[in-house]
């Protein structure tokens, strides 16, 4: 003969054997073309702390703080909702000679195949797998162990939330994968305008590029000026912002030669370092002087 205790743990027994629980399903995929979902993409939730940081063993009596957050902002796709939130923890029903089996207000229920004290808040936010998945962002380029190439490796974020993305997670480059610097014409002024655009090379070993920049000109249009005294090539770049960049880099007093000028790749940005100035640039061009001071 059960007792009243004997009858309802049956009871559940019951419940949970014939309790038939849905698998893991993925979101559906957004409407084509859509790469940012309506509300952003969220991780999954994750607890904070330790497993053991729940104040109380059973019942659902005691909550503790989940966090995610959005997988989906660096690529300014925001999303909307909290990124905390205070659910029950230690779930599993109190047992004799405790003196209730659940914390007001949960009480003994199935729950994903799993006797535990409910009901939990339904889920109603709804997210969609944006097309293609989600990526990381690109890694820095790095020098493979055998030094034959450079490496850049990316993550899908999307994966384990069903999601799963498209395209390669890693690219390889045997040459320097900085950007090629364009022919800077738009930068003239009153005093200087554009006239030569040296030849970059670029040493793909270590990604170092090269141009060599004159000291004087056969056609007898001068490419120096004296400055303070001094006779000075000018150089005019243009910044990834968009802006100018003068440089009066090499003196002129070596008639009939050229200068080198050193320029190294930022492997995080992939942009051009102009050495002299530790200035990020896009565009480089050797300019002349309009009304040179030779004297």
């Amino acid at each position: 003969m059960l007792d009243m205790s004997q009858s309802f743990l049956f009871a559940v027994f019951l419940l949970i054997s014939c309790n038939v629980q849905p698998g893991f399903s993925a979101p559906p995929a957004c409407a084509a073309g859509v790469t940012c979902p309506p509300g952003g993409f969220w991780s999954e939730w994750a607890y904070s702390g330790n497993d053991t940081d729940c104040a109380t063993p059973c019942g659902s009596c005691s909550t503790r703080l989940q966090t995610r957050y959005c997988l989906s902002d660096h690529l300014n796709c925001k999303c909307s909702g909290a990124s905390s939130r205070e659910v029950p923890c230690n779930m599993d029903v109190c047992m004799s000679p405790a003196q209730r089996s659940c914390c007001i207000p949960y009480v003994a229920m199935a729950i994903d195949g799993k006797f535990q004290c409910g009901p939990f808040a339904a889920k109603t936010e709804a997210q969609c797998c944006p097309v293609g998945g989600l990526w990381s962002e690109w890694s820095s380029y790095g020098r493979n162990d055998a030094r034959t190439a450079y490496i850049r490796t990316r993550h899908c974020l999307s994966e384990s939330s069903g999601c799963p993305c498209k395209g390669a997670d890693i690219e390889n480059s045997t040459k320097c994968p900085c950007k090629t610097l364009a022919n800077e014409i738009t930068c003239g002024n009153s005093e200087i305008q554009p006239y030569n655009y040296p030849v970059f090379d670029i040493n793909d070993e270590d990604c170092v590029g090269e141009a060599m920049f004159e000291r004087s000109d056969a056609t007898g249009i001068a490419y120096c000026s004296k400055i303070n005294g001094t006779l000075l090539a000018a150089y005019a770049f243009k910044t990834p912002d968009g802006k100018c960049l003068y440089d009066h880099a090499h003196l002129c007093v070596f008639y009939s030669s050229r200068y080198r000028q050193i320029f190294t790749c930022d492997l995080d940005t992939l942009e051009w370092r102009y050495d002299h100035t530790s200035d990020h640039i896009t565009s480089y061009n050797q300019y002349i002087y309009r009304n040179p001071d030779l004297c």
